[in-house]
């Protein structure tokens, strides 16, 4: 595989490092297409600005615990930003917009085996669901399709068979240009390779609602007041807002945003377009999420 850059957390022994995802980056000499780090400056008029330096990766992570009826789960979720999915013609891309993004959650059993693992844009866009031969086979959605699926128009697996999870990695290419997930797959340690690595710098999730400024100061990722509280700063969709608006009725359709850790945390991150589906496809409440999907966990 030519051309990409392998993007990557240091194999410590805490079981977010050590299952941490290995990301591949298509054409990382464009500066777009490399995984950044939010950053914020104050200028001489007082006006602030936040944007995401791709000179420097980080990836930001938390852990959260949840139960069903059929048992306790915990999820692993890392999230990522680049500077921006270009505004073009050609190609077009519909989430062309700044300060955009990708979360991937792994949620694991008691024995922190991988159980399934969740994709999706910062905006709530794109969904997918990759579960692994861990998962009882009772847990999968009753049409389930273990082969290949198609996720708006992405060609991903529909299952992950492993054979020692302590030993493997779990590895994400994204597309360039969009930053799209293009496929997913599990690779041997020891088989991946040692060139053009970068080892990405690791903060909290919670470091997004405080990045320090150029003035000392700190500020928030994420708008703090108004109407665009918990969305990301700067990341407008002109392209959804014109085309998707009207029949998503959400004149914020394909902003970027906070996951929050409940229904009273953010914004609605909901993962279904459909208006009347909004609170059921909500990520924020992961039990709900998963049984409006058909996930028997």
């Amino acid at each position: 595989m030519s051309d990409i850059e392998i993007v990557r957390l240091k194999n410590n022994r805490a079981l977010i490092e050590r299952l941490a995802p290995v990301f591949l980056i298509e054409n990382p000499h464009v500066a777009l297409n490399r995984i950044g780090t939010p950053k914020a400056v104050l200028n001489a008029a007082n006006e602030e600005t936040v944007f995401v330096d791709s000179s420097q990766a980080t990836i930001y992570t938390e852990t959260r615990d949840f139960t069903t009826l059929r048992g306790a789960y915990k999820n692993l979720i890392y999230r990522i930003h680049f500077k921006e999915v270009p505004l073009k013609i050609q190609p077009f891309y519909l989430g062309a917009g700044k300060n955009v993004g990708l979360i991937v959650i792994i949620t694991v059993n008691a024995k922190n085996q991988p159980l399934l693992y969740t994709t999706v844009n910062t905006c709530g866009c794109y969904i997918a669901f990759i579960p692994t031969s861990y998962l009882p086979k009772q847990s999968f959605p009753g049409d389930w399709e273990k082969q290949r699926q198609s996720v708006f128009s992405e060609n991903l697996p529909g299952f992950l068979k492993y054979k020692a999870v302590n030993k493997e990695k779990i590895m994400i290419l994204l597309r360039h240009g969009s930053h799209r997930v293009k496929d997913i797959w599990i690779e041997e340690e020891n088989k991946i390779l040692n060139t053009n690595v970068i080892i990405a710098d690791h903060q909290p999730l919670t470091f997004l609602e405080h990045l320090v400024r150029n003035d000392g100061q700190t500020t928030s990722f994420y708008e703090t007041a108004g109407h665009r509280a918990g969305y990301v700063k700067s990341s407008q969709k002109i392209w959804e807002r014109l085309l998707m608006s009207w029949w998503a009725m959400d004149w914020k359709v394909g902003e970027d945003k906070k996951l929050g850790r409940n229904k009273q945390d953010g914004p609605v991150f909901y993962t279904d377009l459909k208006p009347w589906a909004r609170d059921a496809s909500d990520m924020r409440d992961f039990k709900i999420f998963l049984e409006y999907w058909e996930w028997k966990l």
